[in-house]
Parts: C-alpha cells; sequence; structure tokens
C-alpha cells in the first residue's frame, strides 16, 4: 500500500511504516522539457528574488535565467516548481481582441494539379470554379447578415490551401467586402503537385487551437477532388515506399491495400482528435468531393461520418451542384451566427483602451528584476500606470510636497476597496478593506477574454526616501491582475464586477466542501496505518480546512473590487466614477482543463506500466480499494492522475445545491483554469457557472441547464469521481433529459 502524506510516501509493507521524498517537482520540470543544468544555472547565475509565500506563509525563492523560472523553499534544496516564460502567455491570453468570435470557419480547398483541369462549365479551372462559389453562395449572403447586428453572432474564415505542402492562406479573417477580394484572387492561383490530407487536417488542428478556450462553434468544410496523396510517403510494414519501389518481403498489392488501410485510420483518427479536442458538440466537419464520379472518394466520405454533426456531398462537375451546396453551408453558418446570437443584448466594444507592447513591457520586467536583485527601489513609471489613491492613507512629509502633483492626486481618488472575507462562523462577508494606500494599472490591456479586458496592475505606497518625482511611489505586495469590462454597457456601475466576486467566492464555497470531501476519503484510508496522534492531527486539518495532501487541494484566488475616481470615467459611466476588479497574478504554467462549452483538455496518455509518469502527470496520491470490494474495483494500487482532479471538482459541484438566500439552485462549476504544483496544488480563477433551469443567473458564461448537459457529455468519471460517491455523467444526463429542469 502506497499513500501519501504531507508530500512524504508512506509505504506499508507489513505493518511497516518508511518515509522517502515527493518527487512531483522533478516531474513536473520533465514534463516541460526543463533540464536539470538549467535549474543549476538559473540558481548560479540567475535574478533571484523572493518569490509569493506558499498556502502556509512558507518564505520561497524565485530564480529567473534565461527564459526559465524556478520557484524554490526557503532552504534552495527543495524544489517547488518550474516553466518556461513563454508558457504563462497563455494567462488571460486565451482571446486576442480581433478573434473574439462566436462561429470559426475553416474552408480546405484541394490545390493539387487536378484543380486546374478545364472541365467545369463556364470556368477555366476547377479552382476558379469552386472559388466563384465561396464567394457568391457562401460569403456574401454573410456579408448581408452583417447588417442584422445584435442579432447575431459574429464569424472568422481561415483558408487552407492543400497542396504537397499545405498552406493557411487566411488566418480568422473577418468577413467583410476586403474577405471577398482575397478570395476573388485565390480565383487565379496555379494549383500543382499531390493533394495530402493529414498535413492540411493538421493545419486545421492548429488553426483551431485558439478555440478552445472559447465558446465558438467550428464549421470545417474540406473540399478535394480525388483521393488522399499521402500513401507516396506512407511505408509499407515492411519499411517500403511500395508506390515507388517494390516491396521485398510481400507482394506490392498485398502491401498498398495495407498502406490504403492505414492512412484511412490516419485520417478518421485526426478528425476524432478534432472532436476530443474541441467538442463533438462544437465541430462540424463537411466532405465535399468534386471531380470525375468514378474517383474514390471513400476516405473523404468516413472522414464526415467520425462526428455526429458532418456531412459529404459527392458533386461530380456539376456547377449547379457545387453552388447549390455552398448555398446550404451558407445556411448552416447562418443558423450558428443566429443560435449564438441570439438573444443577446447588444454591446459595444470599447475603442478607448489598446493592447499592450508585449516586447516592451518584457523589458520592463527585465529591468524590474534587475533593480529588485541588486536591493533597490523598483519606483512606478507614471507615465505607463493609471494610478488612484487612498488619500486618507497619503501622509507628505514637507521635502516631498514639491515632488506630487496635488490636482491629479485629488482627482484619481480610490474610494473603497471591498472584497469577500470569510468570517470565523466560515461564512463568507462582503467588506471593506481599508488597509491599502493605492492601486495602479498599466494604460494598456495584455490581453482580452469575452467580457473582460485585463491588465497588469500592483498595490503601492509612498517612498519616504525619494528623491525626485520619478522614484515618489514604489510597489507594495504580489503583482496583480486587473480586470476592467470591455463594453462600454457595463462601466456604468460596480455590477459587473461584484456578480464577478461573487461568483468566485460562490466557487471558493464548492472548493471548500471538495477539500472536505477529499480529506475525509483520503483520512479513511490511510486511518490504518497512521498512529493516534497523526489521526488527531489529520481530524484538526478536516476541520479547518486543511489539506492532508497538499497537491490535491483545489482553491480559487481571492479578488477585490475597487471603487476609484477618474476624469475619464465621465465619459463610460457619466459620473467621474470607476470600478475595478483586482486579484493576484498567477505564478506559475497556466492551464485550462475544461471551459463551459463542455470542452476537456486531453489528458496524456499513460504509461504502459500505468504507474505514475511524467508524462501522465500523475499525483503521488493512491487510493487502496477495500479487500472486500466488487471484481470491477478489485485493483490494490488506483492512481489519482493529476488531470482528472479539476474535472472531478466540475462533476463534485453539480451534486451541491448552493443556498443563497431562501432560495436553492443546482449549479455545475467548469471553465476551469489556473496553476497547478505539488506545495500549493491548484490556484483556479475566473470560472463559469451554469445553473439549472435559470440560463444567464450568473452572466454571459451562464449556459443554464445545456450547459450542465455539454459538460457531462464529454466528461469521463475517473477513480476519484466513483470514490466520491458522485452519480456517472450517463446517470445525470439520463435525469437531466427526461425531467424538466427544476430549482430544488
Amino acid at each position: 500500500m502506497v499513500l501519501s502524506y504531507n508530500n512524504i510516501y508512506i509505504i506499508k509493507r507489513t505493518h511497516q511504516l518508511a518515509y522517502s521524498h515527493n518527487h512531483s517537482g522533478r516531474e513536473r520540470r520533465q514534463q516541460r522539457e526543463i533540464d536539470k543544468q538549467e535549474l543549476k544555472k538559473a540558481i548560479k547565475y540567475g535574478k533571484r528574488e523572493r518569490a509569493d509565500p506558499g498556502r502556509n506563509g512558507d518564505r520561497r525563492w524565485k530564480f529567473t535565467y534565461r527564459g526559465v523560472v524556478y520557484i524554490t523553499d526557503d532552504s534552495l534544496r527543495h524544489e517547488i516548481t518550474s516553466w518556461r516564460i513563454d508558457e504563462t502567455h497563455e494567462v488571460y491570453n486565451n482571446h486576442a481582441d480581433d478573434k473574439l468570435v462566436d462561429t470559426h470557419v475553416v474552408l480546405v480547398v484541394d490545390s493539387s494539379g487536378s484543380m486546374r483541369n478545364n472541365d467545369m462549365k463556364g470556368y477555366e479551372t476547377r479552382t476558379a470554379a469552386v472559388y466563384d462559389s465561396i464567394m457568391e453562395q457562401f460569403l456574401k449572403p454573410q456579408l448581408e447578415m452583417n447588417k442584422n447586428t445584435g442579432k447575431i453572432g459574429n464569424a472568422v474564415v481561415s483558408l487552407v490551401e492543400m497542396s504537397t505542402d499545405s498552406r493557411v492562406i487566411l488566418d480568422r479573417v473577418k468577413i467583410t467586402a476586403s474577405l471577398l477580394d482575397s478570395f476573388r484572387a485565390r480565383k487565379l492561383s496555379r494549383a500543382s503537385h499531390h493533394g495530402n490530407y493529414m498535413e492540411a487536417l493538421d493545419k486545421v488542428h492548429d488553426l483551431l487551437l485558439e478555440d478552445y478556450y472559447l465558446d465558438t462553434q467550428l464549421l470545417i468544410v474540406f473540399l478535394s477532388d480525388g483521393a488522399p496523396s499521402d500513401h507516396l510517403d506512407i511505408p509499407c510494414s515492411h519499411g517500403y515506399l511500395v508506390w515507388n519501389t517494390e516491396c521485398g518481403v510481400a507482394k506490392k498489392e498485398q502491401c498498398r491495400h495495407q498502406v490504403r488501410k492505414k492512412l484511412l485510420q490516419l485520417c478518421t483518427d485526426k478528425i476524432t482528435l478534432l472532436g476530443e479536442t474541441f467538442g463533438v458538440d462544437r465541430v462540424r466537419f463537411n466532405s465535399v468531393a468534386i471531380g470525375n464520379p468514378n474517383e474514390d472518394f471513400s476516405v473523404l466520405e468516413k472522414m464526415s461520418k467520425v462526428l455526429p454533426n458532418g456531412s459529404f456531398m459527392k458533386l461530380g462537375l456539376s456547377t449547379n451542384l457545387l453552388s447549390s451546396t455552398f448555398a446550404s453551408l451558407s445556411s448552416t453558418l447562418t443558423s450558428l451566427r443566429t443560435d449564438t446570437g441570439a438573444g443577446m443584448k447588444p454591446q459595444t466594444t470599447r475603442t478607448d483602451k489598446t493592447k499592450e507592447d508585449v516586447a516592451k513591457a518584457s523589458m520592463q520586467i527585465a529591468r524590474d528584476l534587475e533593480l529588485r536583485e541588486a536591493g533597490k527601489v523598483v519606483p512606478i513609471d507614471i507615465w505607463e500606470y493609471d494610478m488612484y489613491f487612498n488619500t486618507s492613507k497619503v501622509r507628505f512629509t514637507h521635502h516631498l510636497l514639491n515632488m506630487y502633483d496635488v490636482e491629479y492626486i485629488s482627482s484619481h481618488q480610490a474610494k473603497y476597496k471591498k472584497q469577500w472575507c470569510k468570517t470565523s462562523t466560515g461564512q463568507y462577508q462582503y467588506e471593506d478593506i481599508t488597509d491599502f494606500n493605492g492601486i495602479a494599472m498599466k494604460k494598456s490591456y495584455f490581453a482580452q477574454g469575452a467580457e473582460r479586458q485585463a491588465y497588469r496592475g500592483i498595490e503601492f505606497q509612498l517612498n519616504a526616501h525619494a528623491t525626485s518625482k520619478k522614484d515618489l511611489w514604489i510597489q507594495t505586495g504580489s503583482d496583480l491582475v486587473v480586470k476592467e469590462s470591455r463594453h462600454w454597457e457595463e462601466l456604468k456601475n460596480s455590477k459587473f464586477h461584484t456578480e464577478f466576486a461573487k461568483t468566485q467566492v460562490f466557487a471558493t464555497c464548492a472548493a471548500d466542501k471538495f477539500n472536505k470531501a477529499v480529506s475525509t476519503l483520503i483520512f479513511s484510508r490511510l486511518q490504518p496505518a497512521l498512529t493516534p496522534s497523526m489521526r488527531t492531527q489529520m481530524l484538526a486539518k478536516i476541520s479547518n480546512n486543511q489539506p492532508i495532501l497538499p497537491h490535491l487541494f483545489v482553491s480559487f484566488l481571492d479578488c477585490a473590487v475597487y471603487e476609484v475616481m477618474d476624469p475619464n470615467a465621465v465619459i463610460t459611466s457619466g459620473t467621474g466614477t470607476a470600478w475595478i476588479l483586482a486579484e493576484k497574478m498567477l505564478q506559475g504554467k497556466y492551464t485550462k482543463w475544461n471551459n463551459n462549452g463542455g470542452s476537456v483538455l486531453k489528458r496524456p496518455e499513460a504509461s504502459a506500466s500505468g504507474t505514475a509518469s511524467t508524462k501522465v502527470g500523475v499525483i503521488d496520491s493512491i487510493i487502496e480499494g477495500d479487500e472486500d470490494e466488487d471484481e470491477d474495483n478489485a485493483e490494490t494500487e488506483q492512481f489519482i492522475p493529476m488531470y482528472d482532479v479539476p474535472q472531478t471538482f466540475s462533476h463534485y459541484s453539480y451534486k451541491n445545491a448552493v443556498k443563497e438566500g431562501e432560495e436553492s439552485f443546482t449549479c455545475l462549476i467548469c471553465d476551469i483554469q489556473g496553476t497547478w504544483n505539488a506545495y500549493d496544488g491548484f490556484n483556479f480563477t475566473d470560472p463559469a457557472v451554469h445553473t439549472l433551469g435559470v440560463k444567464g443567473r450568473r452572466g454571459g458564461t451562464d449556459k443554464g441547464t445545456e450547459g450542465i448537459k455539454k459538460f457531462f457529455e464529454t466528461h469521463k468519471c475517473n477513480i476519484l469521481c466513483r470514490k466520491l460517491g458522485l452519480s456517472d455523467a450517463a446517470t445525470v444526463l439520463s435525469s437531466l433529459g427526461s425531467s424538466s429542469a427544476k430549482r430544488k
């Protein structure tokens, strides 16, 4: 029996206990391909500064060297976590400002040599016929729809031309007149070489990666005039390219048949991967076959049948059928855009803010690190930040009076800071926080989501030793992420932010319950191997909602709402008052485990042995089945993969109705994203909540019963779900489908 407690393996062998160190930090480093020598160099040559403390307040060090960040404990001997700086670009950067859409269309058009054939009536080439139909029957109706703002969702189009080396011609371009011009120009493009399906499908997958974090509907149109040519580069089982040479072992035709069969499997596997990655309910894969009716389109047809919303259309060389097919596909797109836009209150995107220059920001961060490493004060660049002052806390000595701008401070006050705080009774209250000097946020946002813009921020204080206006203000505390609405309409009052804060504390309450349930489960398995004092210690931790196994602990960030005075807010709110929300910036590799549209982060494959491996990211925790359990649970050692914990939390949240006032609602918490390390567990932020039977109760991301269904349609229950006694996904779906969504 192997269990883990306080990051130490407990290995039970005939009632004897032995201890060895937990190697989770090392495993995470190996997953990210960070060499041990890089970490040694980081400690020896890198920038050293104090990291944010651990969950229990333990002191830590942070080293940065050549793009690698390395966190250790205070003794420098124990690795907490490590990551590459470029990995953190995922943080809050899931939606580029010009790519926020409801529907993404990816067109794959065959550009192999046969597309030059002059056999489609009225056109010089097949290529010209295809692009003309796309323009006239597919895009122009959508261009007309764009005039119907407020009733439809936004759509963008990407284009891949398939050849021996497939190319992305257009990447997420809005449907405008200029897009039609781009397709008009493609009518004259020269098709050549072979039509390789595999690389084209890889390009499609890459184009859709950004949509993983969105609720985008995905419409794929894959058009070809023949069978795939990838077989030319696929060896048979004996290692021969049998379209170029004889097989030295078996008959050529036998090996060719084998290669064709393998190619079919490879192509359909890529469609399966699209469904697994982005959600089978989101991806519509439509294949279109043009050309000689005697051509073999079996692969194209079978690709269309992998996902439930697929279609296959065989058109021959008829231009009329080609036109009607793209008219039908345009109707499908219209339906998708109408569904995503229906009932949406039109909102106007802000134009007063610009996106941060990433290169410039990176240089500034590097300069700040150098100053901190040298033990110097890091001043706030007043030209880069909007600053808001708690005037009840700011006090100036005589020699500082000539350095500050009285008018600016008086017109940029921070009136209050409010935060949900846990009381002695375990309840949460929305309280005023008075112990702060001021908050500053960058003038330009570094990322943008469906509803919010994210800015780098800090709390600051007066530098009593300032010698000039430049170093009058200095940072205090951790780096922050400051959020504002990206729509003008949401800037007129504090509700937008207070509802967000309420959702986050709602998720925190669910996390408290989940942690207690998991700790109780682990305690029940550990109990036979524990001494009385260890049992007492663990029970105290459970009672105080402290983790028995820190790496399984789930938490959500605390966030605070500030009301500030800002002259620019006269334009936005009409009052000169604005509201911003701030939370601590997470440290580590940012991961999104699921979203609010049913998509789930694909879990890495397990090793052949099925034991803890760096590929799986297995947490060093094992739940051992009881000896008298059924054969289905007869495994003596059952691992809890780290990737399963966030999914189980979402599942668990549905089991627990949460009372609000006199009403009780059944909800499911999803859109789970944040960081993990073995010492602090999971730190999540920005969740979405689906409310059973009450769509939109918690904002635009609350999709009600349909959102709950989408989660359970893709959720696969794991060992932790079963040990916590959760109903399996099929049972939940059956209950949702057979009964109307009722409030409990």
